[in-house]
């Protein structure tokens, strides 16, 4: 595995998360899937996404253009990363912060 670099424009902090995001999903693609090191970049992936969902949603909670569904879905699934933490279900973190950046990668391409 290489190193990746993600660059920070400061007219644009939230670029620094959904290029940092995009940039983790792709090293965790290039991850063999039984590795150690899958776990942790699962882990950091989980968390950088979902750091920048809250970031994205608290922004789109201002667009009344914004579906109500979106918000809503994206509250489902902050919980279900929640709830992996805690150890309380057993699902991939991976799949759910996947899940999650596509769902922010959608509600933010228009912008």
């Amino acid at each position: 595995m290489t190193g990746r670099v993600v660059l920070l424009d400061p007219q644009r902090p939230l670029a620094f998360l959904e290029n940092a995001c995009a940039t983790l999903a792709e090293v965790l693609e290039d991850t063999p899937p039984l590795s150690p090191t899958r776990d942790a970049v699962a882990l950091v992936y989980a968390e950088v996404v979902g750091a920048y969902a809250r970031l994205v949603r608290e922004e789109l909670s201002r667009v009344p253009e914004m579906s109500p569904v979106w918000f809503h879905v994206v509250d489902h699934l902050l919980e279900r990363m929640r709830q992996v933490r805690a150890q309380e279900i057993a699902i991939d973190a991976a799949e759910i912060a996947s899940q999650l950046h596509a769902r922010v990668r959608e509600a933010t391409a228009p912008l």
